[in-house]
């Protein structure tokens, strides 16, 4: 036989079902047996030497959340297989979830079993911070017990910890059965699928009736939430085309129509520019010679007249434009300040501020601030 392949178990000839069973489970994930047969001496067995352990990863080291689900829903379709059979694994601890070369459990409860192997200590986990609420109390461990322990796992492959990990290893069965698990931290909830986070505290309520019912559906819902997370991600965004500006457009087209600076805007009281305002004069004064022309000749001197007197006037209106009094912020309001600011005032009534500014609630928070300073 090949070295690689020294068997890790020989059974008496007599026991060769249990073998045949043992095969079966490892199929399943449950032993990691993976290779039999018989020979002169027996039947023999040969069982996956694990590598990588829940328990062996470093504190802090977290899975990303579809990687995490992959390795949750292998377990639980390992669990669903010895509930399918009547079948108790064992109390299932990080210990005994392999991660490397495959993500198996151990079993060591149902493989001494089914081996006829005294165990010892059964019925204890690991760790008291690895024990359902139930069972610290009391109640023998089942099915259920190892479903709750597999939401501690899947926690701690999330988060990196352990969701009771700050109440203490005296404190942890207490924590556990009085609250539920915490959420997780902001950083850690927007990077997962919605349905992540409550999916995984389901399977930590304090209610045992609000758990799910079975490893399949643990399995199940696995699955969904990794597809539906493939299908988000195949779904790319639309990349946002980048239009340039036209050539010789204003900052100013940027702000609302109703706010947009009219082009060659006249305060009130200012004299019109100086060359419309020309040509305007010279029509003006054209007009009157053309229509009084063919009367007497004194109509002339008349039109000259009129038309100096409205030049110096004009000049005067130059030399002393009307000046704006400035504006008090006590009773200035954002529409008052358009005219010549049009795309701070559209900037402002966009913001966050100026919604702020008009909310009742804001009022009210404000007045009671200026009450206590």
């Amino acid at each position: 036989m090949d070295e690689r392949r020294r068997p890790a178990f020989a059974i008496e000839a007599a026991n060769e079902l249990a073998a045949e069973r043992l095969l079966a489970l490892g199929a399943s994930g449950v032993g990691a047996f993976v290779e039999g047969g018989r020979d002169d001496e027996g039947v023999w067995l040969v069982r996956r030497a694990a590598t990588e352990t829940v328990d062996g990863l470093a504190r802090g080291v977290r899975k990303e959340w579809r990687d995490a689900l992959a390795i949750v829903g292998d377990v639980a379709r390992a669990l669903a297989a010895c509930e399918g059979a009547a079948l108790f694994p064992g109390p299932l601890a990080p210990s005994s979830i392999v991660l490397s070369p495959a993500v198996w459990i151990e079993a060591r409860g149902l493989v001494d079993a089914l081996l006829g192997v005294r165990a010892e200590n059964r019925g204890a986990s690991a760790s008291p911070r690895w024990t359902p609420p139930e069972q610290a109390a009391g109640a023998p461990w089942d099915n259920a017990a190892n479903r709750y322990v597999l939401g501690l796992v899947a926690y701690r492959l999330l988060a990196g910890a352990h969701p009771f990990a700050g109440a203490g290893m005296r404190h942890a069965a207490e924590e556990q059965a009085s609250r539920a698990a915490p959420p997780f931290e902001d950083e850690i909830a927007r990077t997962m699928e919605p349905g992540v986070q409550s999916f995984v505290l389901s399977l930590l309520d304090a209610d045992r009736s609000a758990r799910p019912e079975s490893a399949r559906a643990i399995a199940e819902r696995c699955d969904a939430l990794r597809k539906a997370g493939r299908g988000r991600q195949s779904q790319t965004p639309r990349p946002r085309q980048n239009v340039p500006p036209l050539a010789g457009a204003r900052r100013d087209e940027a702000a609302p129509a109703r706010l947009r600076s009219p082009p060659n805007r006249v305060l009130a009281g200012a004299a019109p520019a100086p060359r419309a305002q020309g040509e305007t004069r010279n029509h003006f004064s054209r007009g009157r010679l053309v229509t009084y022309l063919p009367l007497v000749a004194g109509a002339v001197a008349i039109a000259a007249s009129f038309a100096s007197t409205r030049s110096s006037s004009s000049s005067s209106s130059r030399a002393a434009p009307t000046t704006i009094a400035p504006a008090h912020l006590s009773g200035t309001t954002a529409a008052d300040c358009a005219p010549c600011h049009a795309r701070q005032v559209a900037e402002w009534e966009r913001s966050v501020m100026a919604h702020a500014s008009k909310s009742p609630l804001f009022g009210a928070l404000e007045s009671v601030v200026e009450e206590q300073v």
